[in-house]
């Protein structure tokens, strides 16, 4: 990614200051810049770090400073499954849980939703959320589970549960009408272990 140099005169005014949150996961790294009325000033496209978290975050703190400077950023907050230890190094970052910031960035953005699927490239989040007097709660929220087809097991089982009798079951095959023999064991794994999977949820 390119580092923009904007002059000071581009950059965004305001005594108040701008927040940065910072998402890094298990392949890329986002982030936003918000101002102190909540609306987003800067969200560049994401950085893929090759397992180079770190480097991924000099990119992106080069590009902060270039185009904000470093006086007019108040606060700094990171989540993600990568990001855990580096508040130990980087003086007053915050690290927040993945739990507590994707509904409070989808409250920034769509104030108005109530059901939130977060897909990452590892973890899967739903959350339902809606409103306790002026402030948004969290009603319920799940995750998905640890097979390799969770984020898509996650999504079905959460629309098929809100939307009933909306969102048709999926057929499975019969196991033993494979045509090579080598592949039923294969099947019939599938078909016991979606079962497992519905049972346990």
């Amino acid at each position: 990614m390119d580092v923009k140099k904007d002059s000071p005169a581009d950059r965004p005014q305001g005594e108040q200051g701008l927040y940065v949150g910072i998402d890094i996961g298990s392949s890329a790294l986002h982030y936003a810049v918000l101002d102190a009325g909540r609306a987003v000033v800067n969200s560049p496209d994401p950085i893929m770090h090759f397992a180079n978290p770190l480097g991924a975050l000099t990119e992106a703190w080069q590009d902060l400073l270039a185009r904000f400077g470093r006086e007019a950023i108040r606060s700094t907050a990171l989540t993600g499954s990568a990001a855990e230890i580096f508040p130990r190094v980087m003086q007053e970052a915050i690290y927040v849980y993945d739990s507590v910031a994707i509904p409070k960035g989808v409250e920034v953005v769509a104030p108005e939703a109530r059901y939130v699927f977060h897909i990452g490239a590892k973890d899967a989040y739903f959350f339902s959320v809606g409103l306790s007097g002026q402030h948004q709660v969290i009603r319920e929220w799940r995750t998905g589970t640890k097979c390799g087809g969770g984020s898509g097991m996650l999504v079905e089982k959460q629309c098929r549960r809100l939307f009933q009798g909306e969102v048709p079951s999926p057929q499975l095959e019969d196991p033993g009408t494979d045509d090579d023999p080598q592949h039923s064991g294969e099947r019939l794994l599938e078909a016991i272990q979606m079962a497992w999977i519905e049972e346990r949820d």
